[in-house]
């Protein structure tokens, strides 16, 4: 339901930024992790990707480079 997972993301982030509440999100939708101050992109265990306020700090893709 994309209404109901907006609603919750909406929640989420008006706790962490009123409440100064940490805020752990799982979530197979990037659109939903584009709100992270802090995001981590794993597949089968493995840590793909770090990214801190939606700059790449790490990356397994050997075409990628960090700036």
């Amino acid at each position: 339901d994309p209404v109901g997972r907006q609603e919750v993301i909406s929640t989420l982030y008006k706790l962490n930024r009123e409440k100064g509440i940490t805020v752990v999100l799982i979530t197979h939708f990037m659109e939903e992790a584009e709100y992270a101050h802090r995001a981590i992109v794993m597949n089968n265990g493995e840590i793909l990707e770090i990214k801190l306020n939606t700059h790449l700090i790490y990356t397994t893709h050997k075409e990628t480079q960090i700036h």
